[in-house]
């Protein structure tokens, strides 16, 4: 069957079933938003998935990396026709498939400190979901400048509880003073200009953020907390020690061997539902869920800096 739809009829079938939900002007906004999602991995395909479903009109997608065959349980788009592609193209072709209409970019380089202003030229929502530190510095500093809201999500901590999640926003169109992350880590790059964020002071960063996180894992399978890889015994933790745990932000176990596919599609899920309320002014929620107990952690403490998309302070525990 040939696809012959109008663009109008096409938005009006994305749209059916949410006639009761979604205002006229809601739907308008959705389609004239422009949102920039960076990493289109486990979660990152996910956001796309919904958002083009949601019925965006402007994706802009960035991701250096090719589908292998580790990412078939866990990320939407790798496939066995996708294998060694990259995985902004394939992205971009998904979601053509869905909504021909949409204007899509890919960036196959990634978000990078020479791109990252081309990249988020004209977007009203950025994504990141980006695997290094450096990048995440880059797109804060760049977000908070031109005054762009900043949606994050993962599991929440490392170590820490395998099945708990959290989605984080940072309002920088409503508040650009709020505290980024670097700010928050205190991070020793705080102190430089952006011109001085120079390529070797980035892999400094990142190899220092390895380290660390190295030291911090031993740690804690020294310690006897096997609790905070899961329910991983701790013999077997014991005896990985000096083998996987050399390479934490690469092929290692406790990093890229403790995922489970329901776990980066839920995030996935809320942010793209953040990034929906974010451009429509609706009032915005972080999560802390815990998805095996079905619990919501109280995350009001950890929270002062959030805002709510409509400029007004919302409450901080919702």
């Amino acid at each position: 069957m040939s696809f012959e739809m109008s663009e109008e009829k096409l938005y009006q079938a994305i749209w059916d079933r949410c006639t009761l939900v979604l205002t006229d002007e809601d739907r308008t906004k959705l389609k004239a938003a422009t949102v920039s999602i960076n990493g289109l991995g486990g979660i990152g395909g996910i956001i796309v998935e919904e958002l083009v479903r949601s019925g965006i009109g402007h994706l802009k997608l960035s991701d250096p990396d090719v589908f292998e065959p580790t990412n078939m349980g866990r990320q939407l788009y790798a496939t066995t026709k996708t294998l060694g592609r990259n995985k902004a193209e394939v992205a971009r072709e998904r979601v053509l498939e869905i909504n021909p209409y949409c204007r899509v970019e890919a960036y196959t380089k990634g978000v990078q400190k020479e791109n990252v202003f081309e990249i988020l030229q004209g977007v009203d929502v950025l994504v990141d979901e980006v695997d290094v530190l450096s990048r995440r510095i880059i797109m804060h500093r760049a977000a908070r400048e031109m005054r762009i809201p900043l949606v994050h999500g993962c599991r929440a901590g490392f170590p820490g509880d395998r099945w708990t999640i959290q989605v984080w926003v940072w309002n920088y169109r409503d508040y650009p003073e709020t505290e980024s992350r670097e700010e928050e880590y205190k991070l020793w790059t705080c102190g430089l200009t952006w011109d001085e964020l120079t390529e070797d002071v980035l892999n400094r960063v990142d190899q220092e953020r390895a380290s660390a996180m190295k030291q911090k894992i031993r740690a804690e399978i020294i310690k006897g907390n096997a609790s905070s890889f899961g329910n991983v015994p701790q013999e077997y933790l014991s005896s990985k020690l000096n083998g996987d745990i050399k390479e934490p932000f690469q092929d290692n176990l406790f990093h890229k061997k403790a995922i489970f596919v329901q776990i980066p599609n839920t995030v996935g899920i809320l942010i793209s539902l953040e990034v929906v309320k974010i451009i429509l002014g609706w009032e915005t929620t972080t999560y802390k869920l815990d998805l095996l107990k079905g619990k919501l952690y109280d995350v009001s403490d950890e929270l002062t800096r959030y805002q709510v998309a409509s400029g007004s302070e919302r409450p901080r525990n919702t």
